[in-house]
């Protein structure tokens, strides 16, 4: 993640690449996808401009920690910050978004026992996004800490500085987009009003739904603070894109009976693994090696017999995973 609650990951370099262009369907968030993530060594987030080099792949490893998107409907605190439709928890935060075809919002968060609940939500990325795209975004929120009452409010200017090549210890990526967000914002309270500065760095695939890297450092009443360093383990391809495109991927019909069919469309013809899971990860079903075409696709996974609940179906290709919910009725 990137955000001031969530910190996150970021990366730099050189070769000639077409400009990315990040869209709602492929880099929004959504309910059921997860990722891991790893912490590097702190370094400088490296150059702006077109066909960059980021070279981070000795910003060295930590142990993963795994995260996952889930709907909002189904956290027991969603009615806490009206709105919001997705969720993730990074302890001790968990964030809460409004994600829709033209933005990422941030709607407010769960920090401990202290919620920011925003009355203007705060646009984190906007839908498409390409290379010398800009926007300034005003947001508001409202908390208690301590027995006080905050009211934060300032503004956050995102613009898309950089394009190339992304290279992490698990990878090189081609044709990624670095974002750059700078915030500034005020608490003000019955004490000295509060100034808060932050710059966060996120490189980003058009292919791939997570940041891959992200940095990030923040400025409060004149003292900064550097965050570690982060990346995600999302395998790259030798061009820098997916077999499949994974906001194609749906499941039909949903809620199922029987079967349900897996539909998306792939960029070359390889094989795939489909697996059937309960939500606590215990498998189901699965389908192993099954061949798929360039182009459209349509994978029936049965059903019958399953308790009534929601399961994960996980579709695996050429080292890239995609999860997606279904409810069998």
């Amino acid at each position: 993640m990137y955000l001031k609650f969530l910190p996150a990951c970021l990366l730099l370099a050189v070769t000639a690449h077409a400009q990315p262009t990040l869209t709602n369907a492929n880099n929004n968030f959504l309910a059921g996808t997860s990722f891991i993530q790893y912490t590097g060594s702190a370094t400088s987030p490296g150059a702006s401009g077109a066909n960059v080099v980021w070279d981070f792949s000795a910003i060295g490893t930590s142990a993963g920690n795994s995260y996952s998107y889930t709907a909002c409907s189904s956290s027991t605190n969603c009615g806490t910050f009206p709105g919001s439709n997705v969720v993730i928890a990074q302890p001790p935060t968990t964030g809460y978004f409004i994600v829709d075809n033209t933005r990422q919002a941030v709607n407010g968060a769960a920090v401990g026992s202290t919620n920011i609940i925003y009355s203007n939500p705060e646009d984190m990325l906007r839908f498409p996004f390409t290379y010398n795209n800009t926007y300034t975004d005003n947001f508001s929120a409202n908390f208690t800490s301590g027995g006080s009452s905050f009211v934060r409010s300032g503004s956050v200017t995102v613009t898309a500085d950089g394009y190339g090549k992304l290279i992490l210890p698990n990878g090189t990526y081609n044709n990624i987009l670095r974002v750059k967000r700078v915030e500034t914002y005020t608490d003000t309270w019955s004490g000295p009003t509060i100034n808060y500065s932050s710059e966060i760095y996120a490189w980003y695939s058009p292919a791939k739904r997570e940041n891959l890297l992200s940095k990030s450092s923040i400025t409060v009443a004149g003292n900064t603070t550097d965050y570690p360093i982060t990346y995600t383990n999302q395998t790259p391809t030798a061009i820098g894109n997916l077999a499949i495109a994974e906001g194609s991927v749906n499941l039909y019909p949903n809620p199922a009976r029987d079967l349900v069919h897996v539909r998306f469309e792939a960029d070359k013809a390889t094989t795939a693994d489909v697996i059937l899971t309960d939500l606590t990860g215990r498998m189901i079903n699965t389908l192993p090696a099954v061949s798929i075409a360039s182009g459209s696709n349509d994978i029936k996974m049965n059903t019958v017999g399953l308790s009534a609940g929601l399961y994960l179906v996980r579709l695996t290709a050429d080292g890239q995973s995609i999860t997606r919910k279904v409810e069998v009725l």
